[in-house]
């Protein structure tokens, strides 16, 4: 190393090399902890055999099929306005550098879809009710605009583990002062879900949150859109309604666990021992991610405390 670098080092004052060391090993802490959450996950798939839904008891299960919207439900992504089973969608402002700070980009809004699904084994049916779940998607699409709303409704897409999966962190200029980033899961895509299986599902509370577009706005086939990007909180009377529609297809429910610890997986695009193989691949990745902060740490540490 330089000379001048290790000196600068050395003389820096203590509380500077100190957050700078402690700001390594957070870093390092984010990738371990991302480690281990995918190791764990890797564990719970590879310990649950995929079941056929018309064979799974209810409890813990895992169940591969094709992705369906329920009758009644179809669902619309806020930002490119595509159908879709299930969809996270964000919306991010380009915050220019300042003397005190870096640029970065701050989140302007950010929904999730709780809509049910279902899921297709064969001819049998089953539905998922996606909150809480850590959700793998089918195609994720980034791109940019001069406002919170964008102007491009059909930017490219691009499947997990795809070089365009990732985020560009470039922007300021006019036209690109507004990132988007939308993931989701089509109809009729292959899903895996790990999952508890329930037959007769309970009621959802009030606490469960749909939103719709006006009553008068329909899709091609007429029915009614449900659209949470419209961030129009439905009444009781809604949830129930939504509640009877999935009711009325299958009484069969895949959710969260009910009890602490128990993994909710829904991986779109790929089987169970895929989706085991990509969550051990990137378990083992992130512990080699996690060295080159840790590295950097112990190394800083040492310039300037060490002998």
């Amino acid at each position: 190393m330089d000379m001048d670098v290790v000196s600068v080092i050395r003389s820096a004052p203590a509380f500077v090399v100190v957050l700078a060391v402690g700001t390594f090993l957070a870093m390092a802490a984010v990738a371990v902890v991302a480690g281990v959450a995918a190791a764990r996950t890797a564990a719970a798939v590879a310990a649950t055999p995929v079941l056929p839904i018309a064979g799974a008891p209810d409890g813990p299960c895992a169940v591969e099929g094709r992705a369906t919207a329920v009758p009644g439900l179809p669902l619309l992504a806020p930002l490119t306005r595509r159908r879709c089973c299930w969809y996270r969608a964000r919306v991010e402002k380009f915050v220019p550098r300042t003397p005190n700070r870096s640029a970065t980009w701050s989140v302007v809004r950010e929904v999730t879809s709780d809509v049910p699904f279902l899921v297709r084994d064969g001819g049998e049916l089953c539905a998922v009710h996606p909150a809480g779940a850590e959700v793998t998607p089918t195609l994720r699409s980034v791109w940019y605009g001069p406002g919170p709303v964008p102007d491009e409704r059909d930017p490219p897409s691009f499947p997990p583990g795809a070089a365009g999966f990732l985020k560009v962190a470039t922007g300021g200029t006019p036209g690109r002062r507004y990132r988007y980033t939308e993931d989701w899961i089509a109809e009729g895509d292959p899903v895996y879900v790990l999952a508890e299986m329930e037959t007769a599902a309970p009621r959802p509370s009030p606490s469960q949150r749909s939103r719709r577009r006006p009553a008068d706005a329909d899709d091609e086939t007429g029915d009614p859109v449900v659209d949470e990007g419209a961030e129009v909180d439905a009444d009781q009377a809604a949830l129930d309604a939504m509640h009877a529609a999935v009711s009325a297809t299958t009484p069969r429910a895949l959710r969260r666990h009910r009890h602490s610890g128990g993994r909710f997986v829904i991986a779109a695009g790929a089987s169970g021992a895929e989706h085991r193989r990509l969550s051990a691949l990137g378990a083992k990745a992130a512990v080699l991610v996690a060295l080159v902060p840790l590295a950097a740490a112990v190394g800083l540490a040492w310039l300037r405390w060490g002998s």
